[in-house]
């Protein structure tokens, strides 16, 4: 396997998981900030933001799933060329 296809995966996944946090900060910070919202302003707030924060999820762990898929086979092709 070469190493772009690694650096790809490593990239993608880097990405995809700075993403997920900027989403999980956001819902942070409305969480610090809930004292300012009534209780249905602050639940409609949370539910406005839960699609891109699942998106966000699913991709990081869909990446971070290559990314674990592409290890392994690096290190298959590592253990077969040294015959062990």
């Amino acid at each position: 396997m070469p190493i772009q296809d690694f650096l790809t995966a490593q990239e993608e996944c880097r990405v995809c998981m700075t993403k997920c946090k900027g989403e999980w900060e956001g819902l942070l910070a409305l969480v610090e900030q809930a004292p300012q919202f009534t209780a249905g302003a602050f639940a409609q707030s949370v539910d406005d933001r839960m699609p891109k924060l699942q998106r966000a999820t699913r991709a990081s762990l869909a990446r971070l799933s290559i990314f674990l898929q592409v290890l392994n086979e690096i290190e298959s092709e590592k253990q077969a060329t040294e015959g062990g």
